[in-house]
């Protein structure tokens, strides 16, 4: 990713999560882990996500947000993975061109759908976010519950803590998603963030126009 493009993601990571502080480099500290501290694993027992509850004037934003983004987008995606030790560390990057589809149905649940297709590798490959109703926090294992951290008129970030266990190991994982809407709305700038055991391993950038 280019000097430039990390310093004004950082810019805009700021205004919209204030006042929480964002780093782009592997193994930065996510914004909760910055302000909680220690207590970010203690608060959590990182089934944090499955008690929340989301405040109704952010859902009303929320899905506001949503209408607006309704539709299909194109673009391009700068994405990075880390790799390596603590003490040496690498990026991977991924570019790609990028159609999303976003959805917001009548029940309150949205539906995300990212199909990227990779230049180097020339490989087409799909991810889908499906979100329950925000309003409602109920476990449904077809759909994800994420926490509304800040909703307005031409932004939205959402957050989901959660713990995964792999080989009989618990690994604690934060995914951020965020979307910077344009005045005209037409172009849309969404922020998709992995945390593990509170610092970054995994960044992606979509630069898109509405179709």
């Amino acid at each position: 990713m280019p000097r430039n493009l990390s310093l004004m993601t950082c810019l805009f990571l700021s205004l919209v999560y204030a006042p929480f502080s964002y780093g782009l480099d592997c193994l930065s500290k996510s914004p909760s882990f910055n302000k909680e501290g220690d207590t970010y694993f203690d608060s959590l027992s990182f089934d944090k996500s499955e008690r929340a509850k989301n405040e109704p004037e952010y859902i009303n934003k929320y899905i506001a947000f949503m209408r607006q983004v309704n539709g299909t987008w194109k673009g391009s995606s700068d994405k990075f993975v880390c790799y390596g030790s603590d003490k040496k560390q690498r990026k991977e990057h991924e570019i790609a061109s990028v159609t999303y589809k976003a959805n917001m149905s009548s029940n309150k649940s949205a539906r995300h759908i990212f199909d990227r297709y990779l230049v180097k590798d020339k490989i087409l490959k799909q991810e889908k976010i499906l979100m329950a109703d925000m309003s409602i926090n109920k476990k449904d294992k077809n759909k994800e519950f994420y926490v509304i951290l800040n909703a307005a008129k031409d932004k939205l970030a959402l957050q989901k803590k959660y713990r995964l266990v792999l080989n009989d190991r618990a690994y604690f994982r934060e995914n951020l998603l965020i979307f910077l809407l344009s005045k005209d709305k037409r172009k849309l700038t969404i922020f998709k963030s992995m945390y593990q055991f509170g610092v970054l391993v995994e960044s992606e950038t979509l630069e898109l126009k509405r179709q």
